[in-house]
């Protein structure tokens, strides 16, 4: 599959979110995921929505994960959500630079 298939997962994933289908969201954003694996937006997105959801820890992990592709929006986003959850025993450490 090529990229314009995930933009489209990762477009209606976005659309499902906001009609709060929010299982259908993080399920589209895997799918984007999942045929671009470096596709550093679909992670950030799906965080949100994971951590809106309860599933913090998994949402931390796709932030981070979409911080490290380069998604600015998701480092703000990442220190913003460690900031309030810190699991037992897992420190989160953030680098934001020199």
């Amino acid at each position: 599959m090529d990229r314009k298939f995930a933009d489209a997962y990762n477009s209606r994933g976005l659309a499902k979110n906001d009609l709060k289908d929010y299982t259908g969201a993080i399920d589209d954003f895997t799918e984007a995921i999942k045929i671009v694996p470096g596709f550093a937006m679909a992670y950030s997105n799906r965080g949100i929505v994971k951590i809106n959801t309860g599933q913090k820890e998994s949402g931390c992990l796709d932030l981070s994960r979409a911080a490290e592709l380069g998604n600015i929006q998701a480092s703000e986003s990442f220190g913003n959500s460690v900031i309030d959850y810190q699991p037992p025993g897992i420190l989160f450490m953030i680098n934001m630079g020199d």
